[in-house]
């Protein structure tokens, strides 16, 4: 009994010991999948301070992302007072144009998007503050709306948007707090939004737990077996 008691005991310092490095290990939320459906649809401003930018305050973000049989569609719309130019769009970097399909810009089917990391060398982007591999959709307007589908399922990233102005470090520009951040380490899922993750990550966007909810239980277990055992030496 007494080696029950030790085994459990090393059990619950063993869980101890991994909860405690795994929260280490994730101080930010840069490319966790999102873990609550509601995230799937929402929207990040100036306004609310969400985002950072010399846009007016108005300028907002927004997003609705679905899924059926394991393919992700997501949509993006991006209003203001000034012409949108160009925008970002992060993706993991295991991604291709091979996983894109059904571009819709402004509500048309279109081509004029590609894929690479784009930086502050890249034409017409102004001072992009890191870089980024990502989608870069060329239309202009205001507003403007991106939908797409891919088997990628969503995680937390960034965006970048510049206006139309002319010169390329004299653009107005917007994205999403974290990205002025080192290594966009950020703890705040307010400070990102959501978009195209790893491909053939699919996930159940009704039924994702947060991950401390698991070392939780996990922890909890550890502790009751090693209760019983105490209880049952303690009786015997």
């Amino acid at each position: 009994m007494k080696k029950q008691i030790m085994l459990a005991c090393t059990f619950f310092l063993l869980s101890l010991t991994l909860i405690i490095s795994n929260t280490n290990a994730h101080a930010g939320v840069w490319g966790d999948q999102v873990t609550n459906s509601a995230d799937l649809t929402s929207q990040r401003s100036i306004l609310q301070g969400q985002l950072t930018g010399d846009w007016s305050d108005d300028f907002t973000i927004s997003w609705n992302i679905t899924e059926d049989s394991g393919l992700w569609t997501y949509n993006y719309n991006i209003t203001d007072g000034e012409t949108i130019k160009k925008t970002v769009l992060e993706l993991d970097q295991g991604l291709g144009l091979s996983d894109i399909s059904n571009m819709i810009i402004n509500g048309s089917s279109s081509s004029q998007f590609s894929i690479d990391t784009w930086d502050s060398s890249a034409p017409h982007l102004g001072d992009i503050p890191a870089a980024i591999y990502g989608i870069r959709f060329e239309p202009s307007g205001n507003p403007v709306s991106y939908s797409f589908q891919t088997e990628a399922a969503p995680v937390w990233g960034n965006f970048y948007t510049v206006d139309g102005s002319a010169g390329k470090n004299s653009r107005i520009h917007a994205f999403n707090n974290a990205l002025g951040y080192a290594s966009f380490d950020s703890s705040d899922t307010g400070e990102f939004i959501v978009r195209p993750g790893a491909a053939g990550d699919i996930m159940d966007p009704g039924s994702i737990a947060p991950e401390p909810l698991s070392s939780v239980l996990f922890l909890t277990g550890a502790v009751a077996l090693a209760g019983r055992l105490y209880r049952v030496k303690k009786t015997a």
